[in-house]
C-alpha cells in the first residue's frame, strides 16, 4: 500500500481542489467554491401530507485541453505510475492519500482513498477500459463517500505529438449526485492540469 499525505496546495478563494486522473481528484461535498457550496439544492416534492426530497442529479461533459512541454511518453507515463501520480496529483497539507490498489491494464481497476487526516475518507475508483501508449487512456470512474455516491462517469485522456511537446485534451462526462457538481470537477481538473505541467517541467529541467 503506497500513501502520501500532504503535498501542494490548489486554492480557489476558500475552496481546496483535488483529485486523482483515475477519477480526477474530484471536490468533497463540504467544498465551497467563492463562498457558495458545492451543487445544488435538492427538489422538494409533495405527496398527500409527505415531503420527499429527491436527490439532485447533474448531467455533463466537461472539456479541458493544455500544450505541455513534453513528449507524450512523457505526458502518458505521469498518467500510468503510480508514484507519478502519488507526487503530481497529491492533495493539500492534512490531507491523506492512498492507494488501496493499483492495476493499469485494460480490465483493470485502481481503488483510491483520500480526504482530511483523520476523517472518513472518500473512495475513487477507476476501471480502466482502452488504453494506448502515448496516445490516450479511457476509463471509468466513482467517487463516493459515507453517504453514499457524488460521481460516476467516463473519461477519455488524449495525447497528441507536436513540435514543442504534447496537445493534451480531457474529456469527462458523468453524473454529479448531491454535494458534487460538473463546476467543482472542472475547478479541480484545472488545478491539477497544472500540477501535471509543473511536474513535467521539473522533470524537464532536471533531465
Amino acid at each position: 500500500m503506497l500513501t502520501r499525505s500532504g503535498g501542494g496546495v490548489n486554492c480557489f478563494g476558500n475552496m481546496i481542489a483535488i483529485w486523482h486522473v483515475c477519477p480526477g481528484f474530484v471536490y468533497p461535498a463540504t467544498q465551497t467554491l467563492g463562498g457558495k457550496r458545492l451543487g445544488l439544492p435538492g427538489i422538494q416534492h409533495t405527496s398527500g401530507n409527505k415531503h420527499m426530497k429527491m436527490p439532485n442529479i447533474d448531467h455533463a461533459t466537461i472539456v479541458l485541453e493544455r500544450s505541455l512541454a513534453a513528449a507524450p511518453s512523457e505526458v502518458f507515463a505521469a498518467w500510468s505510475d503510480r508514484e507519478a501520480l502519488l507526487d503530481w496529483s497529491a492533495p493539500g497539507n492534512g490531507w491523506d492519500m492512498v492507494y488501496r490498489a493499483f492495476d493499469f491494464r485494460v480490465g483493470h481497476t485502481d481503488v483510491l482513498t483520500f480526504g482530511p487526516i483523520g476523517a472518513e475518507p472518500y473512495i475513487n475508483s477507476v476501471h480502466y477500459h482502452a488504453i494506448r501508449a502515448d496516445q490516450f487512456i479511457v476509463y471509468s470512474s466513482t467517487v463516493s463517500h459515507e453517504n453514499g455516491l457524488l460521481f460516476t462517469g467516463t473519461v477519455l485522456l488524449e495525447l497528441v505529438e507536436t513540435v514543442s511537446g504534447t496537445d493534451f485534451r480531457l474529456t469527462e462526462t458523468g453524473f454529479y449526485f448531491d454535494g458534487d457538481s460538473p463546476e467543482g470537477h472542472k475547478e479541480g481538473w484545472a488545478a491539477m492540469l497544472d500540477g501535471l505541467a509543473a511536474y513535467l517541467a521539473r522533470d524537464l529541467r532536471a533531465a
